[in-house]
């Protein structure tokens, strides 16, 4: 029988065993990345500082558009014309009411098949139905002055009073006469190309006729040519419109006809 001093003593050579461990200690090894992140890499930032704080000529280096940026933030100094304005803007880009609020689309269809007792499993005919209903979320423009237009005149006026207001005004303004501006600026452009294209190819169609006057080609070719020609045109047609558009936005956002302002 085992004396109690020969169990104290397994039972602490026991402890001794299990605290040792084979297992090799581990080592985290050193990150190759600072401790911490340096304070000059960051590029500096103004906080809260607005394209209108900072000076939007920074911004828009073209000399015709900043003189047309300047004629508006003169001619629109109330917000509540700035404010009209914008809306009239957007809208001769074909922003309606409507577009305000999202559209919703749904459909449903439906499917019948019957399936013959030979070939079925159970050996009995099958009727089977299937229905399908979708549900589709167009997309929308935010309206950005629909505070504007909530509010009752005395909130209006001491919303507007705000220098919120003011900022937000003035930032409107300034984008949207920049848009306004280039949206007239690259469909002049387009139309330049366009009706270059229009040129080349009355010339393809006139020798086309020519071609197929003296049984030199197909009626088929004849009408590819005149097909391309009525293509083009529409084009043409088309880029017009969007131009005059655009220039009807600018000029609503100047506030003056186009041609009394400078050059910059």
């Amino acid at each position: 029988m085992p004396t109690p001093v020969r169990l104290l003593l397994a039972a602490a050579a026991a402890t001794m065993i299990a605290g040792c461990s084979l297992t090799p200690e581990l080592v985290r090894p050193a990150a190759p990345v600072a401790p911490a992140f340096p304070p000059h890499a960051a590029a500096p930032t103004d906080a809260g500082r607005a394209a209108v704080d900072i000076g939007w000529r920074e911004f828009f280096p073209d000399a015709r558009l900043q003189a047309l940026i300047a004629s508006a933030l003169e001619n629109n100094r109330d917000l509540r014309i700035a404010a009209l304005r914008i809306e009239e803007a957007r809208a001769q880009y074909n922003v309606q009411a409507a577009d305000l609020l999202p559209n919703v689309n749904a459909g449903v269809s439906g499917s019948r098949s019957r399936t013959p007792g030979g070939v079925s499993a159970t050996g009995r005919p099958l009727v089977t139905n299937v229905y399908q209903v979708g549900l589709s979320l167009a997309s929308f423009e935010l309206d950005f002055f629909g505070r504007v237009r909530s509010l009752n005149e005395a909130a209006l006026a001491a919303y507007l009073a705000t220098e919120e207001a003011q900022r937000a005004a003035q930032i409107s303004l300034v984008a949207e006469t920049a848009k306004a501006y280039l949206s007239e600026l690259g469909a002049g452009e387009q139309l330049v190309l366009a009706q270059r294209t229009l040129e080349g190819r009355e010339q393809g169609y006139k020798l086309s006729r020519q071609r197929f006057d003296v049984g030199a080609s197909s009626a088929l070719d004849l009408r590819l040519n005149e097909t391309l020609v009525q293509s083009a045109r529409v084009s043409v047609l088309q880029l017009q419109r969007q131009r005059a558009q655009a220039r009807n936005a600018l000029t609503l956002l100047v506030g003056t006809p186009l041609g009394d302002l400078p050059t910059g």
